[in-house]
């Protein structure tokens, strides 16, 4: 289902929407392929990624989980140990709040974010 770094630009999708750090782990959309599209676009992610875990399963590659995972705690470290740092709610809500501030001023929604470093710089507050 595809490697990390396969995606064109997120955060880790391969292709597919398969996330090599961990199997059975899938995204898609923006996280997949980076902050490009359109809602179809998202759609036919959707689809791909669904069709990776059918085919995974069906390939006998997905063990049925009988125990939590470790969850939240268990994700947290393979994050931080990646080169691009994780955006986590808060931060994600100050982004929101930034790009709506600036549309304001347009007279618009919002005005999207598109520089990655400026996106954390807001992130991070």
């Amino acid at each position: 289902s595809g490697g990390a770094g396969d995606g064109g630009g997120g955060a880790g999708g391969g292709a597919g929407g398969g996330v090599g750090l961990y199997k059975g782990l899938y995204v898609t959309g923006w996280l997949k392929r980076g902050p490009t599209g359109v809602i179809l676009t998202n759609v036919s992610d959707a689809a791909e990624t669904a069709a990776a875990v059918l085919h995974d399963h069906a390939a006998g590659e997905l063990q049925a989980r009988r125990h939590s995972g470790g969850g939240r705690a268990a994700v947290l470290p393979l994050l931080a140990a990646q080169p691009q740092p994780a955006v986590d709610f808060a931060g994600w809500l100050r982004i929101d709040a930034e790009e709506r501030r600036r549309g304001e001023d347009k007279g618009k929604v919002r005005d999207k974010l598109i520089d990655v470093d400026e996106m954390l710089r807001v992130a991070s507050g």
